[in-house]
């Protein structure tokens, strides 16, 4: 394993270094991503336990209106 130096390049010619910068970015952008996707499914499952709390009010308003 030998360190990085700034004028090392892969196999297709791009900089070690900016390979590195792009795998490093890919893997924050997937956490963004994934974090996203299980807030946006936490969100998903409150709103569907919740209806049943407004139903119960619901119906007890119909009831006085009745």
């Amino acid at each position: 394993m030998r360190t990085l130096r700034s004028g090392d390049t892969g196999q297709n010619g791009q900089s070690a270094i900016e390979t590195g910068l792009v795998a490093g970015l890919m893997a924050v952008m997937m956490v963004a991503v994934i974090t996203g996707m299980v807030q946006f499914t936490a969100q998903k499952f409150d709103a569907e336990a919740k209806p049943h709390d407004k139903t119960a009010e619901f119906n007890a308003r119909m009831t006085e209106l009745l």
